[in-house]
């Protein structure tokens, strides 16, 4: 009788109580997902306000918006210049873009969205690295850093293709890591997959698939198994091709040999001019006397790669010579950046480095995260003049983690230094917490002021751009051709879009009357673009054909003029 009651008092064992990891991991999935939710909804709240203040289209989102367009009306892979197939953007991006934009209003607003949703799950990798790498009392001080800093807020409500680009390459080094700790290749499959993801939208990230496959073999050599190493290798170089391989053919077959991405090629051939002396603007729009296409956006990207064949001797040349100067200012571009919380953020990371010493797993998880910061910087060493603050986001992933890291190093700081004195017990433990979350705030607060004066968000408010091609949209509802040097009023038109040559005024002239355009839009902002554009601009263009039909101001904004291109008239001299 008494071992039957005692075993009727013995919980069984289907309803035993969780254990205490299981409850804490339960408790963390929670306020994972609840801060997963914050961050949308600020992101969401951002957007809205953006919308209501005017904010525009972004540059690159226009032409990832318009492709989009083309691909759900069936036109093919055909950007806002359309001429031609487009094999300079992946195609990922657009393609959620197209499906979205069926359920919304616009294909810019189906932009957005995805940068919100991607924007917001980009706390989950950084939590899961944080606490991989480090503790979980560090991955909620990187979540919130993850949720809350500003910089990454007002990226999410752009039309970019970093921020889903961001979230799915720590995606894709959380599971790395998790594969070299636990050597399961659903983890280096998982790993493959995101990376793959990754590479279809910004195909840079098969820098990114080398660089840990270098670490993967060099891991090889020291694990007791190193069979499951190599299979764990295989497993994510298997699943990327797979994912790859589709937009590799698909580039192979309209470039007419084999590539995996066409932008380098692109970028190589722009830096090569700019390195005999040419700006920017010449590089990329540049027209001969005899109307001859010089510049690489004046061409289709199938001339254009074809134009910019080099050998990886030629390639390694390049970006020797340009990395000097390239380095100098990834450096000061990055440690000056306010936007990005600096010079907090950087004293921050500084003590994430170095307060503490690094265990051998720490050694090898740290290796992974240079890794990835050094294929990022790597891509940037191709570039040649201005540096956008956008080209620097991807590094935001690991300078949180190294920030979140560092702010836990001062609270212990704080804390062991505080215990050695005779102060109340609580002091310490209070103190730390408050200079903890002063340093943070305060990272936050600097963003937050660097945002504000960012040129990309300036651009975003420009709304003269916008105003413009909305009017032309009404007065010409049919297609169209819009010559300008910006691709806001033309998306906004719904027309396709010619440069206006780099070139002098009456070899541009000729080019237009060549060209044979529909309208012609001048910006009062990129006046200074253009050889001819100031005086075009302010004297009207020199040629009869030209008729001046839109010539507005917008209050505190630049002035725009729309001309219509009477291409029927003869021109000056033949009348």
């Amino acid at each position: 009788m008494n071992r039957t009651a005692n075993d009727a008092t013995k919980p069984r064992s289907s309803e035993r109580s969780p254990s205490p990891t299981v409850l804490s991991t339960r408790s963390s999935s929670r306020h994972l997902i609840l801060a997963v939710l914050v961050a949308a909804a600020l992101r969401v709240a951002f957007v809205i306000w953006a919308y209501r203040h005017g904010v525009i289209i972004d540059s690159e989102g226009a032409e990832y918006a318009r492709l989009a367009q083309n691909l759900a009306s069936g036109h093919g892979y055909r950007g806002i210049f359309d001429n031609g197939v487009q094999l300079n953007f992946a195609p990922l991006f657009p393609l959620f873009i197209a499906i979205f934009s069926t359920l919304l209003p616009s294909a810019e607003l189906a932009a957005r969205l995805i940068n919100v949703v991607l924007g917001a799950m980009l706390v989950v990798p950084l939590f899961k690295l944080a606490e991989r790498i480090y503790d979980r009392k560090v991955a909620w001080v990187v979540t919130v850093l993850g949720v809350f800093h500003p910089l990454l807020i007002a990226r999410s409500g752009s039309t970019y293709s970093e921020g889903p680009y961001l979230t799915l390459l720590l995606s894709g080094a959380y599971y790395f890591i998790l594969w070299i700790e636990e050597q399961r290749a659903r983890a280096s499959a998982l790993a493959g997959m995101f990376l793959g993801l990754a590479y279809l939208v910004r195909p840079e990230a098969f820098l990114e698939v080398a660089g840990l496959t270098g670490v993967g073999l060099v891991w090889a050599i020291f694990a007791k198994n190193r069979r499951t190493v190599l299979i764990g290798v295989l497993s994510l170089l298997g699943i990327f091709g797979l994912l790859a391989s589709p937009y590799i053919a698909f580039l192979s077959v309209n470039s007419g040999q084999f590539r995996i991405e066409g932008k380098g090629s692109l970028v190589y051939a722009w830096g090569q001019r700019m390195d005999s002396g040419m700006s920017y603007q010449e590089a990329m729009t540049r027209i001969g006397n005899d109307l001859s296409s010089e510049g690489i956006f004046m061409m289709p990207n199938y001339e254009a790669l074809h134009a910019a064949s080099y050998t990886p001797y030629d390639l390694i040349k390049y970006v020797l010579r340009g990395a000097p100067q390239n380095l100098r200012t990834i450096f000061y571009e990055n440690v000056n950046s306010q936007s990005e919380g600096a010079p907090v953020l950087f004293l921050l990371v500084f003590m994430g480095w170095m307060r503490s010493a690094w265990n051998r797993q720490r050694v090898v998880n740290e290796v992974i995260l240079f890794t990835t910061c050094l294929m990022m910087v790597l891509s940037l060493l191709t570039l040649r003049g201005d540096y956008s603050a956008r080209f620097f986001y991807s590094l935001m992933g690991p300078l949180l983690l190294w920030a979140g890291k560092g702010a836990r190093e001062l609270h212990c700081w704080c804390c062991e230094t505080l215990a050695s004195l005779p102060v109340p017990e609580n002091i310490p433990r209070l103190t730390a917490r408050a200079v903890q979350w002063i340093f943070v705030l305060s990272m936050m607060a600097m963003s937050l002021k660097g945002v504000q004066r960012e040129g990309e968000f300036l651009d975003a408010s420009r709304t003269e751009g916008k105003l413009a091609g909305e009017w032309l949209a009404k007065y010409s509802s049919g297609p169209k051709w819009v010559m300008d040097e910006s691709l806001i009023p033309a998306y906004y038109a719904g027309a396709a879009l010619m440069y206006l040559p780099f070139a002098t005024s009456d070899v541009a002239l000729r080019y237009i009357s060549e060209k044979k355009p529909d309208f012609i839009v001048l910006l009062e902002y990129r006046k200074r673009s253009r050889p001819y554009l100031a005086q075009w601009f302010d004297d009207g263009i020199p040629d009869q054909r030209a008729e001046l039909i839109y010539d507005q101001v917008v209050p505190h904004r630049e002035g725009v003029k729309i001309y219509r291109w009477k291409a029927t008239q003869s021109p000056p001299g033949n009348t």
